[in-house]
C-alpha cells in the first residue's frame, strides 16, 4: 500500500500542474532496480549463469534485458518510474538437465518466474525478487481456453465459451470425476482500502479470517471460486492419447438460430464470428435460475456444479482475469475449508459473504493464469511460479472470437505432444477464431 501511495502522490502532482495552465511537469527521476534471482529450494544447486532477466514497462512497452553471470543480484540502472512486469527464465536441454540433476526428461526443461505490476519509483527500495521454478508436468493439460467470447450483438457474446482438456500421455486417461475450477484472487492493478494484501499486491490469504497460522496459505493452497466436476462411474469417459475433450458453456451450434429459455428466437447475424459446439463432450447446465441462454442438450452429459459463485452458468471472465486449474480430489469438496477474501481489519465475514474452497496445490494437475490484453490493466499474479510462472492472453481481448491455444512441442509418427514448460507465456499462442480440437504449431 505504501508503494501505491507514493505513486498516487506523483500522479496527483502531475494532474494539478496540468490543470494550472499546463505549466512544466515535475521531473520524476529514474532509479536503479535490483532483481534478486534464485531457484526454488528443490533446485538450488542449478547454475544461475545465462538466466535471462527482463523488466518491461507496462505503459510504454520499453523493455530492459540482462543475462546473469554467477551473481544473484541483477542491477538495472536509470529505470524510469512506473509499473513493470519482471521475468527470469533459463532452459536446459534434456542432456544438460540429466548431467546437472540426474533426472531424465524428454523435452527441454524451462525454469522461470514472473512478477506483474511492480512499482518502480525513486522513493522506493526498488528491489524485486524472482524465484525460478519448474512445475510438474501432467498427463492431462488445459489445451484451449475460449474465454473472450464473440461479438455481443452480431454473434454469441459469452454463450460460446469453452475449455478443452488434452491427454498428453501415451495411455488412456479417464475423465470421470475430473474437476475444473476458476481460482479466486484480486483482479485490480491497485490494492483497495479494505483487503489484506501481500507486498506484490495480491491477496494475503494468510490473513483471511479463521486461517490457521501454522500453514503456508499463499503457496501451498489455491482458492476455488467455481468448481465443476465431470460425471462418470470411473471408466465411463476415456480420453485417448493425443485427443481431447470439450467442456462447453452451452453445447449448441452457435452459428445457427436457437430458442432461449423464455421462448425468444435468437439468430446470429455474423455466424462466421462464432463456433459450433454441438460436438462438445460435456456442457454446464444449471437448470433452475439459469440464464436465458442455458439450454440443456439431452445428448450431451451435464457437468456437476459444485460451486457456482452466483454466476448462473459456466461464465468465463471475458477480459481475461481468471486463472484456471484441473485437479483430482478423493474426498468430498464440501469438506474442504472455506474462506472469505482477506480483510485489512481482520473482521469476520458477513453471513452473506461468498466463501471459496481452499485446495492443496498437490491436488493440481494443470493450471493456467490468464491476464488482461492491455498491459496497464493487468493485476498481480494469482499463481506463484511453482504452479504457472507466466500468464497468457488473447491480444484483441474480450468478444474478439480469439482463444488461447497450447503450442505443439513435437510430433511423433503424426501424434502431437503439447508444450508444457509450466510457463503459460511460453506454452500458449492464440487462434484468431476459436477452433475446438484444433492445433497450433
Amino acid at each position: 500500500m505504501k508503494k501505491m501511495l507514493y505513486l498516487l502522490v506523483a500522479i496527483t502532482q502531475v494532474a494539478m500542474i496540468v490543470s494550472c495552465n499546463k505549466k512544466e511537469l515535475p521531473f520524476i527521476p529514474p532509479s536503479d532496480v535490483t532483481v534478486n534471482i534464485s531457484y526454488a529450494t528443490t533446485y538450488d544447486y542449478l547454475p544461475l549463469e545465462e538466466v535471462k532477466v527482463s523488466i518491461r514497462n507496462t505503459e510504454t512497452g520499453q523493455q530492459y534485458e540482462k543475462t546473469a553471470g554467477a551473481e544473484t543480484a541483477i542491477l538495472f540502472e536509470d529505470i524510469p518510474a512506473g509499473f513493470y512486469d519482471a521475468t527470469a527464465q533459463i532452459s536446459f536441454s534434456p542432456e544438460k538437465f540429466l548431467a546437472l540433476s540426474g533426472y531424465v526428461e524428454k523435452d527441454t526443461v524451462v525454469f522461470s518466474a514472473t512478477a506483474t505490476r511492480q512499482v518502480i519509483n525513486a522513493n522506493l527500495s526498488n528491489v524485486l525478487t524472482l524465484a525460478l521454478n519448474t512445475g510438474k508436468t501432467g498427463d492431462l493439460l488445459i489445451k484451449q481456453i475460449y474465454y473472450a467470447g464473440s461479438n455481443t450483438t452480431t454473434a454469441a457474446s459469452f454463450r460460446d465459451q469453452f475449455i478443452e482438456i488434452f491427454n498428453n500421455s501415451t495411455e488412456v486417461i479417464y475423465a470421470d470425476s475430473l474437476y475444473i475450477t476458476q481460482l479466486e484472487g484480486y483482479r485490480s492493478a491497485s490494492p483497495n482500502s479494505t483487503g489484506a494484501f501481500r507486498p506484490d499486491g495480491q491477496y494475503d490469504w494468510q490473513r483471511a479470517y479463521g486461517m490457521p497460522a501454522n500453514i503456508n496459505a499463499n503457496t501451498d493452497y489455491v482458492y476455488c471460486k467455481t468448481i465443476f466436476r465431470i460425471p462418470g462411474t470411473g471408466k465411463q469417459y476415456p480420453i485417448q492419447p493425443g485427443t481431447s475433450i470439450i467442456i462447453a458453456q452451452n453445447a449448441l451450434n452457435h452459428k445457427s438460430p436457437y430458442t432461449g429459455v423464455d421462448g425468444t428466437a435468437i439468430t446470429p447475424q455474423r455466424p462466421d464470428l462464432t463456433i459450433d459446439l454441438s460436438g462438445a463432450d460435456f456442457e454446464a447446465y444449471y437448470g433452475t435460475g439459469r440464464l436465458n441462454s442455458d439450454i440443456d442438450v439431452p445428448a450431451i452429459p451435464n457437468m456437476i456444479v459444485i460451486q457456482d459463485y452466483g454466476f448462473q452458468d459456466m461464465i468465463l471472465d471475458n477480459p481475461g482475469r481468471d486463472a484456471f486449474a484441473i485437479f483430482h480430489y478423493n474426498g468430498r469438496i464440501e469438506d474442504l475449508p472455506g474462506y472469505a477474501v482477506p480483510r485489512m481489519d481482520g473482521a469476520a465475514p458477513s453471513a452473506s459473504a461468498k466463501l471459496v474452497y481452499q485446495l492443496p496445490v498437490t491436488n493440481l494437475i494443470d493450471a493456467v493464469e490468464v491476464q488482461h490484453a492491455v498491459a496497464s490493466s493487468r493485476f498481480p499474479k494469482k499463481l506463484w511460479a511453482g504452479i504457472d510462472a507466466g500468464f497468457a492472453f488473447v491480444p484483441d481481448g474480450q468478444y474478439s472470437s480469439q482463444s488461447l491455444i497450447r503450442k505443439t512441442s513435437r510430433q511423433v509418427n503424426g501424434r502431437r505432444f503439447l508444450k508444457d514448460t509450466n510457463n503459460s507465456t511460453e506454452d500458449f499462442d492464440y487462434f484468431e477464431l476459436a477452433q475446438p480440437r484444433g492445433f497450433k504449431d
